[in-house]
Order: C-alpha cells, then sequence, then structure tokens
C-alpha cells in the first residue's frame, strides 16, 4: 500500500497546485487503485490473506472429473 501511495504522490501533488476541486475528484481515484492493488496482493496469496476461502469446491470438482474420465 505504501508503494502505491508514494506512486501516486505525484498526482496528489499536482492536484493540490491545481485547486481543491481537482483534489477531491482525485482522492476516490486513489483509494480505489489502492483498493485494487490490495486485492491483486491479497488474491495472490491464496493461504495467507485477508480473503480465505475454502478449497472444497475444487476439490469437489476434481473428483467429478475423476469419475468422468474412468
Amino acid at each position: 500500500m505504501t508503494l502505491t501511495l508514494r506512486k501516486m504522490h505525484p498526482t496528489t501533488t499536482k492536484a493540490a497546485r491545481l485547486g481543491k476541486r481537482r483534489l477531491i475528484a482525485v482522492i476516490p481515484l486513489i483509494l480505489a487503485f489502492a483498493v485494487l492493488m490490495t486485492l491483486v496482493v491479497d488474491l495472490n496469496r491464496p493461504q495467507g490473506g485477508l480473503i480465505i476461502v475454502g478449497q472444497q469446491s475444487m476439490i469437489d470438482l476434481q473428483n467429478s472429473m475423476d469419475r468422468e474420465t474412468k
């Protein structure tokens, strides 16, 4: 998340120079980008992230595929 904020810093400083109205429009963009990057990193670590999904569906799919090939 700190990397995201560092990359977006030039955008916020430019917006600050252009005025408050522009800054108000840029803040949601920065937050959306930070949430998206956090989600991508979290989904890339399936066993230790904020989003934890059970593996039972994948096991059931594998079992059904094994039955069809026999």
